[in-house]
């Protein structure tokens, strides 16, 4: 939210995130690609982020061989991330299609702070976890969504404006927000303890793609 921000339009103590008008970038109102397919993507990362960590939380919460230290930091992270897509994304998939932030400077402060709290989570995973493979994609990723932003924030800090730092802002804000939704991916993945937790905690899903995948070989041999 960092990036929506506009230092005329700035209230005191709120933190550079939610008053942002786009005129203030002299193009008038929001092009219609930018009001509504970023809310839309914003949709999506939210749903697949929602579904993935919450089942996250459920796989480790019931089966006791998943319930390790580092499992214990997943779920945390887990949990701020839930946080994250729930109080701010909508929130600020809202600064597009609108011309300013409406919210009142309370949200404006949450969803700072909801921000700062979902890196921090991300910290603590990696800091205190075991060192491992998934740990050290969990960390990459990160950087890897989150870098871009900042690196348009700094460049915005010392003075560089224009339409292509513009689009470049709105493509980090989505690569941002994205990483609350990659990490379940990444536990999928690469973490076969959370692969067996996922097929004995949905064993009707697994079921059905064994077979998918059966009947596709049976009709390709024939």
């Amino acid at each position: 939210m960092k990036m929506m921000m506009s230092s005329a339009n700035q209230s005191p103590d709120c933190g550079p995130a939610c008053n942002e008008s786009y005129s203030s970038e002299g193009r008038g109102l929001p092009l219609l690609i930018d009001a509504w397919l970023v809310p839309t993507f914003f949709a999506l990362i939210m749903v697949v982020g929602l579904v993935g960590n919450a089942l996250v939380i459920r796989v480790v919460t019931k089966h006791q061989q998943m319930k390790t230290i580092t499992n214990f930091y997943i779920v945390n992270l887990a949990t701020t991330d839930i946080l994250f897509l729930v109080c701010c994304v909508p929130f600020t998939a809202t600064l597009y299609p609108l011309p300013s932030w409406i919210f009142g400077e309370f949200m404006c402060r949450l969803v700072n702070y909801l921000q700062q709290l979902q890196a921090q989570a991300e910290r603590a995973v990696a800091m205190r976890a075991r060192v491992s493979r998934m740990v050290v994609v969990m960390v990459v990723l990160f950087l890897i969504c989150w870098g871009p932003i900042q690196v348009c924030i700094l460049l915005q800090a010392f003075g560089l404006q224009g339409y292509v730092l513009y689009k470049l802002k709105i493509l980090g804000h989505c690569m941002s927000y994205s990483n609350s939704s990659v990490n379940p991916l990444v536990y999928a993945f690469m973490g076969n303890n959370f692969r067996k937790a996922f097929k004995q905690a949905f064993p009707a899903i697994f079921l059905l793609r064994t077979r998918h995948t059966e009947m596709h070989f049976l009709s390709s041999s024939s």
